[in-house]
């Protein structure tokens, strides 16, 4: 149990996520699964959201005046390494990313950014929704447009759809890890919508998301999605939304970081499992 934790608590497990969200984007536009792209993808996952969490533990530490311990940083540091070698590695072997990859730095410096500056700097009412759709934004860009990056310039209406699906199921997501954490984020002075809105408000953007999410789906057969594939990614908009209702109550660590976050491996696998 301490090692399934170990991995969920230093985004292990979220950077296989991100991995297999990728690779079930090679699998709904029926292309070769680039493992090389996929395995780029969990290496710049796993140092971003280390290096995440070592800038939030600074923040926390900073605002406490308390002493900077290396051992508090220890694997996260460790885990950034290792991450860069691998990014430096695959980024060499698809050196046509790098314009994405900058692309997407932008969007995770723009994400982080009320970290390096004084709070009031960012106190503004649309902040926690901004901040929501960005972070959405930017792991829709990642396994959509990296694995499909050459469909700008073939096909760019398939990408947009698909696009646009990842980002409302990410939304989605994004919005249940945001009601969980809004007791401490109001502690802390940090926007997120379950701050800047109201519980009721936070519901119907919920709804609104799934009601999108799934009409998208309906018109999906203009898009070559169909049959097995189509019921893969409705199930996985109808759990999401299902997990958010769960969520009105207290829900332990592991139904966040392992079902919430697990969905999306879930999709993927079973995107995978409907191929054979």
């Amino acid at each position: 149990m301490r090692l399934f934790k170990f991995i969920l608590s230093h985004s292990l497990f979220i950077s296989f996520c991100a991995a297999a969200l990728t690779c079930q984007t090679f699998i709904l536009l029926k292309f070769p699964i680039n493992i090389s792209i996929c395995n780029f993808i969990f290496f710049a996952t796993l140092g971003s959201y280390n290096a995440y969490w070592v800038l939030c533990k600074w923040s926390f530490d900073k605002k406490e005046e308390k002493a900077f311990l290396y051992s508090n940083y220890l694997y996260n540091i460790l885990f950034i390494l290792i991450s860069a070698i691998g990014f430096l590695y695959y980024l060499l072997l698809i050196p046509e990313l790098l314009i994405f990859v900058l692309v997407a730095f932008f969007f995770t410096f723009l994400y982080c950014l009320p970290f390096l500056l004084p709070t009031a700097s960012f106190n503004f009412k649309y902040l926690g929704i901004i901040k929501t759709m960005l972070l959405s934004l930017t792991w829709t860009f990642v396994t959509i447009v990296f694995p499909a990056h050459h469909l700008f310039y073939t096909n760019f209406h398939e990408l947009l759809f698909l696009f646009s699906v990842r980002f409302l199921l990410l939304f989605m997501l994004c919005i249940i890890f945001d009601s969980r954490d809004i007791i401490v984020d109001k502690f802390n002075g940090f926007q997120s919508i379950a701050t800047d809105f109201t519980s009721r408000s936070v519901k119907m953007l919920m709804f609104i998301s799934f009601i999108m999410y799934s009409t998208l789906l309906f018109c999906s057969n203009y898009f070559s999605i169909l049959g097995g594939q189509f019921f893969v990614l409705l199930t996985t908009g109808v759990l999401a939304f299902l997990l958010y209702m769960l969520s009105f109550k207290k829900r332990s660590y592991y139904f966040y970081y392992f079902l919430v976050d697990g969905l999306m491996l879930f999709s993927a696998l079973a995107s995978y499992l409907v191929t054979i």
